[in-house]
């Protein structure tokens, strides 16, 4: 059972860390074309420089609670710690 908790807090994890990866690029490269689409040269170079900084902090912010319940579910069964090895090798790709 404690497996099996575990497989699902890592599946948990592991679905929150592809799609915060896919709402990077979509919302980098959105930005990017609605900022090129709006035409002013100073915004897409700023775009360029910090957007990038502001979408990881976005895309952060909306992949913590799915990683916390993953935490939690690893901590319910008792595994914490081959949960947080399981994190530190997905976030090491």
């Amino acid at each position: 059972m404690r497996d099996a908790v575990l497989a699902v807090a890592a599946w948990i994890a592991g679905i929150a860390q592809i799609l915060s990866g896919c709402l990077l690029v979509i919302l980098w490269v959105g930005g990017l074309a609605w900022v090129i689409w709006n035409g002013s040269l100073i915004y897409v170079a700023a775009w360029v420089l910090f957007g990038p900084l502001l979408a990881v902090l976005l895309v952060s912010a909306l992949r913590l609670p799915f990683v916390l319940l993953g935490l939690l579910l690893a901590a319910l069964a008792g595994r914490r710690d081959d949960y947080l090895a399981f994190l530190a090798r997905i976030n090491d790709r």
